[in-house]
């Protein structure tokens, strides 16, 4: 086998597991959605909130009613706050692609991030 031949073939193992790698990691949101006028965060959420953003979560921390400048819905946030607000609320929701899944907001700092991580 040629020099040749065995860069090709390396190049394209490369780029095959690249391929698969890029394809398997589908980032996912996870926004936490309440009604401002009925639920306050607790500390703990805050602070666990704080240092799952440190190591690369994306988190967002939702009013239910929120908007944009227009005074409508972030378009961003519309499939979370639909799940939100079908689940009841405060929820958490996990935010996969076009997929969502909303549960309750857990009560603990520990288990917010066991759920997160």
């Amino acid at each position: 086998m040629s020099t040749r031949t065995r860069i090709l073939i390396i190049l394209a193992l490369i780029a095959a597991y690249l391929w698969f790698a890029s394809a398997a990691s589908v980032s996912t949101l996870v926004a936490i959605v309440f009604e401002g006028r009925e639920w306050s965060i607790p500390a703990e959420i805050h602070v666990a909130v704080g240092e799952l953003r440190e190591s690369g979560h994306e988190i967002r921390m939702v009013d239910v009613d929120a908007e944009n400048g227009d005074g409508a819905e972030p378009a961003e946030l519309v499939g979370c706050l639909i799940a939100a607000k079908k689940h009841g609320l405060p929820s958490i929701v996990f935010q996969s692609g076009a997929k969502y899944s909303a549960s309750d907001v857990p009560e603990t700092g520990d288990a917010l991030r066991q759920a997160i991580e």
